[in-house]
Parts: C-alpha cells; structure tokens; sequence
C-alpha cells in the first residue's frame, strides 16, 4: 500500500504520514531539525493509535494525538488496527 502524506505546521522539518499494511494502520512523525517542535499534524481520525515500543528506544512522554512534540531529529511510530476507524 502506498504512504498518505500529512501536512505538519512545520512542514519543511516534520514529516508525516499514515501507511496501512495487512491488518494495521501506522502513523509515523519524523523531526529532520535540531530543535524542538511542538504542533498538530492533520490526522482526522487519530483514536486507536498507540505508540509503538522499540527496544533501545527511550520512553517518550504520551502525547494526545495530533498534537506532538518532538525533540531535534526525534521520531515517533503509532499503529492501530486498520478496522479501529
């Protein structure tokens, strides 16, 4: 399946965008600055999205979806169940 891109008030240094696979949904936000960024990205529909844990990772503070807050060349990753729309 292709990525859906999400326009970010940061948009030259935050990416996002939204990828079905099988039976998930994925939500990805990438900070490609060195500085903190704080916003709201244009999810319309962000209940079910649950932040993924990677071993090694640090724990990040809960955020409430779309709003974010990412330290510089910080990146997060969310999924839901593709049916929890």
């Amino acid at each position: 399946k292709r990525a859906a891109w999400l326009k970010t008030p940061a948009s030259g240094d935050v990416f996002s965008f939204t990828r079905k696979k099988e039976k998930n949904e994925f939500f990805v936000l990438i900070n490609l600055s060195n500085r903190r960024i704080a916003g709201s990205v244009d999810l319309t529909n962000a209940a079910g999205f649950t932040l993924v844990k990677i071993e090694g990772m640090p724990t990040v503070p809960p955020s409430e979806l779309p709003e974010f807050n990412l330290g510089g060349f910080e990146w997060r990753i969310y999924q839901r169940p593709a049916s929890a729309k």
